[in-house]
C-alpha cells in the first residue's frame, strides 16, 4: 500500500507517475463516505462523487452523474448534455449552472438504469454497441477544455471499452 504521501497533498495533485516505479507494486486507496476524514491516515484518500455537499474534502473528485433512465436515446442525450456542459467543476446533480469545487475527472456513465426486474445485461446491450461511434463523434476536448477521462459501462461486451480508450486518445491502431 502506498502510505508514504507528505501532509496536506491530494491523491489528485500527482501524476500517477508518483505512485508507481521503483519496481514496487502500489495500491491506492479512496475510500467514499466519510471514514477517511474520521480517521486519516497516511495511504487512506477521500474519494467524493462531484454531487456530494463535501466534495472540497475529497482527495479524489469525481463528475459522476449517471441519467436515471432505461432508454438509449434519453441516457445518451443526458450523458452527452452533462459532457458538454462539464466545465471542470463539481455541481450538485442536475444543477450544472451552480458553481462549485473543482473536479479532478469526469465519468462518461454509459449505462442505462434498469427497472426492478429488468436485465442489465439486455438493457446494456445498446449502449455497448454505439459508445464507440458517439466517442468518435464527441467534441473532445469539450469547449471548456475538459475531455472524459473515465469511461462506465454496465458489461464490456459489445461495448470495446478499451479499444474506445485507446482511440479517444489518439493510440495507432494495431
Amino acid at each position: 500500500m502506498y502510505n508514504h504521501e507528505p501532509e496536506n497533498v491530494r491523491l489528485a495533485d500527482q501524476t500517477l507517475g508518483h505512485y508507481i516505479g521503483g519496481g514496487q507494486t502500489s495500491i491506492l486507496i479512496c475510500i467514499n463516505d466519510d471514514y477517511a476524514i474520521r480517521f486519516p491516515r497516511n495511504g487512506f484518500w477521500v474519494f467524493r462523487n462531484s454531487a456530494a455537499g463535501n466534495a472540497s474534502e475529497g482527495d479524489l473528485r469525481v463528475f459522476d452523474q449517471y441519467a436515471k433512465d432505461m432508454l438509449y436515446d434519453a441516457m445518451r442525450e443526458d450523458q452527452i448534455a452533462k459532457y458538454e456542459s462539464y466545465d471542470g467543476y463539481c455541481h450538485p446533480v442536475d444543477d450544472l449552472a451552480q458553481t462549485g469545487t473543482v473536479c479532478d475527472l469526469f465519468l462518461l456513465s454509459w449505462t442505462c438504469t434498469s427497472i426492478v426486474g429488468a436485465g442489465v445485461w439486455q438493457i446494456s446491450k445498446d449502449p455497448n454497441r454505439h459508445l464507440g461511434q458517439t466517442i468518435v463523434d464527441l467534441n473532445i476536448p469539450n469547449d471548456h477544455g475538459q475531455i472524459p477521462n473515465v469511461l462506465y459501462v454496465d458489461y464490456c461486451e459489445f461495448a470495446r471499452v478499451t479499444d474506445v480508450a485507446l482511440s479517444a486518445n489518439g493510440a495507432p491502431y494495431v
